[in-house]
């Protein structure tokens, strides 16, 4: 084998190592917790009124500012307990807990509410929760009360919790 031949050989390798190892930083990247989070209008809605106003008593119309009707919190349920307590169908796996917001019989918003499993806080990094559901599966007025409440840090960025207000 020829000298240039050789060190074509090595230059195409080098290349090809460094891509690889530039694709594997990009995918831990992605991966990483620390990565640039995405606040969910929710998110932001609650971050926005404990900012100008402090934390207090609000209600979901107060964060919300589109029109719905109805939202319907779940918690590690199945397309079927949505539906008959809501009268919609929500078949997207991804989601474990969360708010669908519904109007005129159909999702027009929904978010993802993680949440801590065996006292470790998930990997999201902007977050909000909802707390004092009563069920599996629960439908909120626009007009229902809930506390918000700025909570520990996580990443570097407060979690909002919404706590619903008992009659």
């Amino acid at each position: 084998m020829s000298k240039r031949l050789k060190i074509a050989v090595c230059a195409i390798a080098v290349v090809a190592i460094v891509v690889i190892i530039a694709f594997f930083l990009f995918v831990l990247m992605l991966a990483s917790p620390q990565r640039q989070p995405r606040a969910t209008p929710l998110y932001r809605a609650a971050r926005n009124y404990v900012q100008e106003q402090g934390e207090g008593i609000v209600t979901l119309a107060d964060l919300t500012d589109f029109d719905w009707e109805k939202a319907v919190y779940f918690r590690v349920t199945n397309p079927t307990a949505i539906h008959e307590i809501a009268g919609v169908w929500f078949t997207q796996t991804d989601l474990t807990t969360g708010l669908l917001f519904v109007y005129q019989g159909e999702i027009v918003h929904y978010e993802f509410l993680p949440y801590r499993v065996d006292g470790m806080i998930d990997r999201y990094p902007v977050r909000i929760t909802l707390s004092g559901a009563n069920q599996r599966a629960q439908v909120f007025s626009p007009y229902d009360q809930f506390k918000l409440i700025r909570g520990e840090c996580h990443f570097g960025n407060p979690i909002y919790r919404l706590q619903v207000c008992r009659a």
